[in-house]
């Protein structure tokens, strides 16, 4: 990992602050509704399909139907596991010239520190802060607050330059007040 963002660094691009999620509970406060209600809709929502079908077919011609259903079903309620597993991959950088992140599969975004107009650190909707960066994802924290996290806010107009975002969730940290401290050092930005 060392070597890959050695790699990604601009010449003469040093790290002054580095961070990564501490680990969390699945049904941490700020998500346990939202996963909840989905793994019961998605019970019902596939249970009523396959009962409904059940009830208008022969039974002995509905195991591909009733298999697709169930694989739907464990999909959708595997989700939040694998979510928080990809989560927990990720990695932050703050340089003297941009706020990276690198996600599970080892994809670079980054953020260049003239760009972040506005950063936060968001308290009591995970077990650690957050520090968002960028005014653009500032909508998404409440109620996609992992989501987010895990797919920074892509920049539409950035054809060539696809790792370029306007907007990150550095998720469940323990240090988020130092890298809010280090972005108001580097003094580019402000607080919301």
């Amino acid at each position: 990992m060392e070597a890959k963002l050695n790699e990604y660094l601009r010449e003469g691009e040093h790290i002054r602050w580095q961070s990564k999620p501490e680990n969390f509970q699945l049904l941490e406060s700020s998500s346990k509704t939202q996963i909840l209600r989905k793994w019961v809709l998605t019970l019902a929502i596939c249970g009523g399909l396959i009962i409904s079908y059940l009830s208008a077919h022969e039974r002995s011609n509905s195991l591909g139907f009733v298999s697709l259903m169930t694989f739907c079903a464990a999909v959708m309620l595997i989700s939040p596991m694998m979510e928080k597993r990809g989560l927990m991959k990720s990695r932050y950088w703050i340089t003297d010239r941009r706020v990276i992140q690198m996600t599970k599969d080892k994809v670079f975004y980054y953020m260049n520190l003239s760009d972040v107009d506005k950063y936060e650190i968001v308290k009591g909707l995970t077990d650690n802060d957050c520090l968002v960066v960028g005014s653009p994802v500032f909508a998404d924290v409440e109620k996609h607050i992992r989501w987010r996290a895990s797919h920074p806010k892509e920049d539409p107009e950035a054809l060539k330059d696809r790792d370029h975002v306007d907007g990150m969730i550095l998720y469940n940290i323990g240090n988020a007040a130092a890298g809010a401290a280090l972005l108001k050092e580097l003094g580019r930005t402000k607080a919301a």
